[in-house]
């Protein structure tokens, strides 16, 4: 068996940030973009690599994964703690400027679950940068290599969309370099399928934008659920991610938009679907970091910006007659879940979250206008290496007639600062 790494950014939506994901550093995260800065107004162009930033004491971000190790990545000016699984670890301020923040490796195969907690003083004057994970998987067999299949969104042969979808287009989805159509949804319920078998792992990508709203994602009748809502639109990022899969196995994947609400959408922009086949067949490239790990921690995990739409591979999607089979049970499945949760729905008009740590940005509300004041000395403050992944992402701005600031000049984001929220 051979090993390979998969990358999940900050910007994406499968980590789950607490108190919150989006908003003043000073209660919870903030995101930050090398260079749009920080945020001015709802669907703001995401230009640059993003981190999320804290200087709230107890601050966290989690997530659960499958594989053998990981990597996190970003930079500290404060204590912080690493819980793998039931074990946490302390750790002390880096001593240098250092992008690494923790590692594990020779975890059993299987699911585990990580939680990175921020310790700073709580005066403003120490924090703590998120930037990315990475996880090491293993590949099952002698001599195999991974084969990547991207779905488009406009592959109707493979998808199946239920429900209102259109298809949009906007000059920075999935990014400025190759902008190309997206399916989008504004109805409630609206969902999107996929049969797929001989695999080990999935990912959904897509956009998330002010004014996205809570989905879930149904892998056979495994439910989660997560928040595409965020201050800025980006053009392209991980909406989820399954690893650890069988590859003898048939599984449905279901995706639906919860927003119950005309402001609340959901994009997609494709589904990727990785198959092991032997070590000489051709690899075809993917959107998103998957490769062979090195001996040592990998420092800057390499983003894949090519298209693999036009490859197909024979027994990646199943043949007729099972897919027949799978896709009777999963109607079934379908059927019983949306009558129990239409009927959940209409026992309550709240708008608000589905679960405690989802808390979506209506686009019906203003977003707060920070105004960047330092408040400590800018000595010996760590900066963020840029790494090589930076997401393309790049966005038109929502006019929202709240007040403008050039944050172009803005390097990494200062230790703390002053944030007044104009709603």
């Amino acid at each position: 068996m051979s090993d390979y790494n998969y990358t999940i950014d900050d910007s994406s939506s499968v980590l789950t940030f607490l108190p919150y994901s989006d908003g003043s550093s000073s209660g919870g995260w903030q995101t930050w973009f090398s260079t749009a800065g920080f945020n001015k107004e709802g669907g703001q162009e995401s230009i640059g690599d993003s981190r999320h930033t804290t200087a709230f004491p107890g601050a966290s971000v989690t997530m659960t994964f499958h594989g053998t190790a990981i990597y996190l990545y970003g930079n500290a000016t404060c204590t912080y703690e690493v819980t793998v699984d039931s074990q946490t670890y302390p750790q002390q301020i880096p001593t240098s400027d250092t992008v690494l923040l923790y590692s594990q490796t020779g975890l059993n195969p299987g699911k585990h679950s990580f939680n990175l907690t921020a310790h700073p003083d709580g005066n403003g004057a120490q924090s703590l940068f998120f930037d990315y994970a990475v996880f090491t998987d293993v590949i099952p067999g002698a001599n195999a290599a991974l084969i990547p299949l991207q779905i488009d969104n406009q592959d109707n042969t493979k998808l199946q969309y239920e429900g209102t979808w259109m298809t949009q287009r906007d000059a920075q989805i999935p990014n400025r370099a190759s902008p190309k159509p997206y399916r989008e949804t504004s109805m409630y319920r609206s969902n999107v399928s996929l049969t797929f078998n001989q695999a080990i792992a999935i990912a959904i990508n897509g956009p998330r934008n002010w004014g996205h709203w809570v989905y879930n994602v149904f892998l056979d009748d495994e439910l989660t659920q997560y928040n595409a809502s965020t201050w800025w639109l980006i053009g392209n990022t991980t909406l989820y991610y399954q690893s650890g899969l069988n590859p003898n196995k048939t599984y449905t994947l279901n995706v639906a938009h919860e927003g119950d609400s005309e402001f609340f959408s959901f994009s997609l922009n494709d589904i990727t679907v990785w198959t092991v086949g032997s070590s000489d067949q051709t690899t075809v490239s993917s959107s998103k970091t998957i490769d062979t790990p090195p001996s040592s921690p990998p420092s800057q995990p390499s983003l894949s910006s090519s298209s693999s739409g036009s490859r197909n591979h024979v027994g990646v999607i199943v043949g007729p007659v099972i897919a027949a089979i799978a896709v009777i049970v999963g109607v079934i499945v379908l059927l019983f879940y949306r009558a129990r949760t239409r009927r959940k729905a209409t026992e309550s008009n709240d708008v608000g979250p589905m679960l405690g740590e989802v808390t979506p940005y209506p686009k019906n509300q203003k977003p707060p206008t920070p105004l960047l004041t330092a408040t400590t000395a800018a000595t010996n403050i760590p900066s963020l290496a840029t790494s090589s992944h930076i997401m393309e992402t790049s966005t038109t701005a929502v006019d929202t007639s709240l007040e403008k600031q050039d944050t172009s000049s803005i390097s990494p984001p200062p230790p703390a600062y002053t944030e007044i929220f104009s709603c």
